[in-house]
């Protein structure tokens, strides 16, 4: 006959014991989690917002209060003041009206009523721009043409007979210090030659640095943001054109800094 295997008592009494302690252990804790201050407050901490729109609230009460153009007209505003004071930061002095950049963000905005419809309703369900940001300047400028730019000068249709000395010291001497690089400004400026010459040029880097600088987009989809940003484009370069044509020599080669640092 097969014993009958008996479980000892002492070990299950054991076993028992722990098992109550380990569930007493679980449940303090979990308590203290519950009643701790800091849980309960790092639990209800409101997370970051990451929308163009911060305050989601204020931006739908806007609509419905002074309506979508006016709404929009504002943020739109406030971006092209943005983009325009960070490029001037980084670039180039631009001469503009207020007035007709507000305009012109008025017009966009009447001529395109569903565009700004959609826009709105992007920004509201927490879309953010998407902006080119200016690159900070990488050279430095002392005052004077760059060697490039002396080149270019030489390559102008003038004629005097201190080309041929200067050419021959410029192939010793591939930038020119103060006092010749005024010898040959003077020189090569008849028929206000070198002055043509440094409008294009720094025309022609503004052009570059600000093109697509102030079209911010929430979507591939979105014309309204393009539509803006070359209307304003234009208006800027064509502005920028006029201030060049004012300013003289002395004034050109001093912001030629726009062609030497970029």
């Amino acid at each position: 006959m097969t014993p009958v295997k008996q479980t000892p008592l002492k070990m299950t009494a054991f076993s028992n014991s722990m098992k109550k302690i380990l569930l007493a252990t679980v449940l303090l804790a979990i308590g203290l989690m519950v009643n701790s201050p800091d849980i309960y407050a790092q639990a209800k901490k409101p997370q970051t917002y990451k929308g163009e729109i911060t305050n989601l609230d204020a931006f739908n009460s806007d609509i419905r209060t002074k309506g979508v153009e006016v709404t929009l007209f504002g943020i739109y505003l406030q971006r092209v003041k943005t983009q325009l004071a960070d490029f001037e930061q980084n670039y180039a002095k631009l001469e503009y009206s207020p007035d007709s950049v507000q305009s012109i963000i008025n017009e966009v905005i009447r001529s395109n009523k569903n565009e700004v419809q959609a826009n709105a309703i992007d920004l509201s369900q927490g879309m953010a721009f998407n902006i080119k940001k200016f690159s900070q300047a990488s050279g430095s400028f002392n005052g004077k043409l760059s060697p490039a730019v002396e080149k270019q000068v030489f390559d102008l249709q003038w004629t005097s007979k201190n080309k041929a000395p200067l050419k021959t010291l410029k192939a010793q001497t591939p930038d020119f210090g103060p006092e010749l690089e005024q010898i040959l400004v003077n020189e090569a400026n008849t028929n206000a030659l070198v002055e043509a010459l440094l409008r294009n040029i720094i025309f022609d880097r503004v052009k570059i640095r600000i093109s697509d600088g102030l079209v911010f987009t929430l979507s591939e989809k979105d014309a309204l943001g393009v539509k803006l940003g070359k209307k304003l484009e234009n208006y800027i370069l064509a502005n920028y054109k006029e201030v060049l044509a004012k300013k003289n020599i002395d004034e050109l080669v001093s912001i030629t800094e726009v062609v030497d640092k970029y």
